[in-house]
């Protein structure tokens, strides 16, 4: 037997956080697993279905592999989640609802550079990563999304993943 087992890319958790309500969340890269987990003593591991499209969303959807798999999801101060896709498009889903509203697309990002990692800063803004295009760290306000690069000093890296203990909108809360 082998040590571990294929997975096919649409059933890759490629997201996941720790939310306000201190549960644990995972995304499968085509959304049609939401996993809410705990991590005290006695775990837990739910799968809660697929999220649903928001109606408002006009067609764009959370579940298209070429506009919204991979990425990563930040947590907010509310109980929202946020989908960051790899394609640069923002989700808010409400997990009691699954449903998956989208909030739009991030601009000012250099050409090929894919939205893998993304963490809130001590400031409120997102910071997000490459893992293909070693073009350093972008920051965005979550109202415009409108991204500048960080300026830095030192070589640039690739990231897939980031975390912290931030949540988006912890100062409006």
């Amino acid at each position: 037997s082998s040590i571990g087992a294929y997975v096919a890319e649409e059933d890759q958790l490629s997201r996941m956080v720790i939310a306000a309500d201190g549960y644990g969340y995972a995304l499968t890269n085509d959304a049609n697993h939401l996993i809410r987990f705990s991590t005290g003593r006695k775990a837990t591991v739910e799968d809660l279905g697929a999220i649903v499209d928001a109606e408002s969303n006009n067609g764009i959807s959370i579940h298209n592999k070429c506009t919204s798999w991979g990425g990563d999801m930040l947590a907010d101060a509310f109980g929202k989640l946020v989908v960051i896709s790899a394609n640069h498009n923002v989700y808010t889903i409400d997990p009691g609802s699954r449903i998956a509203t989208f909030t739009g697309t991030i601009t000012g990002l250099a050409p090929n550079y894919t939205t893998n990692g993304a963490v809130v800063d001590n400031d409120g803004s997102i910071v997000v990563s490459s893992a293909n295009v070693f073009d350093g760290l972008y920051r965005f306000n979550f109202k415009d999304l409108k991204a500048v690069k960080i300026p830095s000093d030192e070589k640039s890296f690739n990231a897939s993943d980031m975390a912290n203990g931030n949540f988006l909108l912890q100062q409006e809360a």
